[in-house]
């Protein structure tokens, strides 16, 4: 059984970012435990799994607008030096 402290201390390490492994280490849960937990409470299960999805869409979403803003920099340079 893990301590609904713990859950919620995973989901909020899952969404700062933290992979599956550190996240279990920093909220005090082994990875036996918590795929054992899964079999327990397929509800938990769905919510971590969400987590980390829109975690990693958020990401994914973060870096394209990142790339775009680099390569519209990069026009803008290459417009003024032949002004």
């Amino acid at each position: 059984m893990i301590p609904p402290e713990n859950r919620v201390l995973l989901i909020k390490n899952l969404k700062a970012g933290w992979n599956i492994r550190h996240a279990c280490d920093r909220s005090h849960i082994s990875r036996s435990s918590l795929y054992q937990y899964y079999k327990k409470d397929p509800e938990f299960k769905a919510l971590v799994q969400k987590t980390m999805h829109t975690f990693l869409e958020r990401k994914e979403k973060k870096e394209k607008l990142s790339a775009r803003h680099a390569l519209m920099k990069d026009k803008q340079a290459v417009r003024n030096r032949f002004k």
